[in-house]
């Protein structure tokens, strides 16, 4: 039922201008090709040109001669109905066509059925004019497909990344383990261009003997330490995410205050403590914290439990 109610409303459509009348004049909406149609077949099989006389419809048999007219000027002119195009309201036109007529835009015209013409079909009528559109209508295409592709992908070594890295002063990322810490490649405090690499591990104990061990430089003064105090306080300057920065954040300190430096690796296995740690009394801590805040102003002071008396200063 659908099939026959759609197959009528066609022919409705199609019989709505009769062949045979050359003598009624119907009223329709006269339009023009774009560029991008020139050089391209058209519903009948003969290649488009802008200089040509033609026109399309929607269901006027290929090959029919209409009357154009515009009735705003009465300038007249016959076309040759050679593709097709969606509307049955619409006849469209060549430009030259359209000018000859002196339309601007979409305007209404009337037409009238003249006759009929033959096709001729692969007929390359196309003028110079025609090739410059062409050529610009490729371009114009050639360009909107460039900017749909993506990017080409970066296809960089692990080489070429590390190198660049290093020029821009990039600290490299460091991997981390709750056993075992590698130090990167980082800028000391007394030779900044120097790298060096090595691997840390996490061992407070063996860290501090090394420290204590190093006798190059005199100790900073300190206050006197009260014999009377048990408990030590150790000084937390600041969490980093990696070794490396670690120990740059280290190299910022004085020489001094480096030998007492030690690093702790939190429970996450991510983030690694700096802390000063010295055994010290409440009252060095104090002097050691003023003298830290000025660098670290986050630094703060954690009293920690030990059966171990306080150093005594000669």
């Amino acid at each position: 039922m659908l099939t026959i109610s759609f197959f009528c409303a066609t022919n409705s459509i199609a019989q709505k201008y009769d062949i045979s009348d050359t003598i009624t004049k119907h009223k329709i909406i006269g339009t023009y090709y774009a560029d991008m149609f020139v050089g391209r077949h058209t519903a009948s099989g003969e290649i488009y040109s802008h200089e040509g006389m033609t026109a399309a419809n929607r269901t006027l048999p290929l090959g029919t001669l209409v009357e154009v007219t515009n009735p705003k000027t009465g300038e007249t002119i016959i076309v040759k109905i050679n593709d097709r195009c969606r509307s049955n309201k619409v006849l469209d036109l060549t430009p030259r066509a359209h000018k000859a007529l002196g339309l601007k835009g979409t305007t209404e015209v009337l037409f009238r059925i003249v006759g009929k013409a033959p096709i001729v079909k692969d007929q390359n009528t196309l003028t110079a004019s025609d090739s410059v559109i062409m050529a610009k209508a490729t371009k114009k295409r050639n360009s909107k497909k460039n900017k749909r592709t993506t990017p080409p992908r970066n296809n960089k070594s692990a080489q070429q990344t590390q190198n660049e890295s290093k020029n821009n002063n990039v600290l490299p990322p460091v991997s981390t383990d709750v056993a075992e810490v590698k130090s990167q490649a980082i800028p000391s405090f007394d030779e900044p261009q120097k790298h060096q690499k090595e691997s840390l591990i996490i061992d407070v104990d063996a860290t501090r003997k090394k420290h204590q061990t190093d006798t190059s430089e005199s100790p900073m003064p300190l206050p006197a330490k009260d014999s009377t105090d048990t408990i030590i306080y150790d000084i937390q300057i600041c969490t980093v995410s990696n070794m490396g920065m670690a120990r740059y954040k280290c190299s910022l300190l004085p020489k001094d205050m480096q030998k007492h430096i030690d690093y702790k690796l939190l429970a996450d296995g991510k983030q690694i403590q700096i802390i000063y740690r010295d055994n010290l009394n409440k009252k060095q801590a104090n002097a050691i914290l003023n003298q830290l805040s000025k660098t670290f102003p986050s630094a703060y002071m954690v009293k920690q439990k030990s059966t171990q008396k306080p150093k005594t200063t000669n």
